[in-house]
């Protein structure tokens, strides 16, 4: 009974903890999508980090399916009641950069940029490349022609790096592993996706992967198999998408936004947050 009595005790220190931070009033949180947060991929996989900080007592507010050429004004009126504005997409960071000089009170972070400040502006990514390289080994060992099919968003850094690491990782251990891509320069076109999936497979290439934001490539490989008894693979990418071709699924790289989030709100409303720190 002890026991139990102490661990309760233990559980209402943490939360009062989480809840006020050193008694401190918790910053709200903006937050812009490329696209839908219902995409499947990349903008649900933020959203759901972001709404896992009102767990903690975090108020955070989202805008969607924004484009690059109206992100400033968005990210203004965001500025205007909130403590901290997240964009979570590579477009906006030139929007960022501006709307974070004519709000020096409120701290802006980019997702997969560049260019900050020392004031109040920084950036944040991951190591996805470390997950495609793996991917890319399966791919290799799987595919039957010898051709590596890649859906391609947009030619940013982020993405070219990840295509690199699938072809490096395939060639590990398939020397003459072919890798294509067929670009749609869309982050989330679902119609244009499954277009470049088909021209990929129709060329001959069995395992196909995606850098964009919805799971029609997982699909398509799917009704392949399942229609016409293609031996087609297929890799995810953001989230998890089996479900979407439980049959020729092999893997994907899954984000899992809500522990960075968490620091970075947690060290804000603790008065820690530094700028220019990856």
């Amino acid at each position: 009974m002890k026991k139990i009595i102490a661990l309760a005790a233990v559980a209402a220190m943490f939360a009062v903890f989480s809840m006020s931070i050193v008694g401190k009033k918790l910053p709200s949180v903006g937050y812009v999508l490329v696209g839908p947060h219902t995409d499947g991929g990349w903008s649900m996989r933020h959203h759901q980090g972001f709404q896992s900080l009102t767990k903690h007592g975090y108020k955070v507010s989202m805008v969607e399916m924004v484009p690059e050429a109206e992100s400033q004004k968005v990210f203004r009126k965001l500025a205007r009641k909130h403590d901290i504005v997240f964009a979570t997409s590579f477009g906006y960071m030139d929007s960022m950069v501006k709307a974070a000089e004519k709000n020096p009170d409120t701290i802006f972070m980019h997702a997969t940029g560049y260019k900050g400040n020392k004031k109040n502006m920084d950036n944040y990514s991951c190591m996805s490349y470390q997950a495609r390289y793996l991917a890319g080994v399966a791919a290799g060992m799987l595919t039957k022609t010898g051709k590596i099919g890649i859906v391609g968003s947009h030619p940013i850094p982020e993405i070219i790096r990840n295509i690199n690491a699938v072809i490096l990782g395939a060639r590990t251990v398939n020397p003459n592993a072919e890798v294509n891509i067929v670009w749609i320069n869309s982050w989330f076109d679902p119609p244009k996706d499954m277009d470049a999936a088909k021209a990929l497979l129709d060329a001959g290439n069995d395992v196909l992967f995606t850098t964009t934001d919805s799971p029609s490539v997982v699909t398509l490989a799917q009704q392949a198999w399942k229609q016409n008894g293609r031996e087609v693979w297929s890799m995810g990418n953001d989230a998890p998408m089996g479900d979407n071709g439980p049959d020729r699924y092999i893997t994907g790289m899954m984000f899992n936004w809500n522990v960075l989030y968490k620091h970075i709100v947690d060290q804000l409303a603790a008065g820690k947050l530094k700028m220019n720190q990856r």
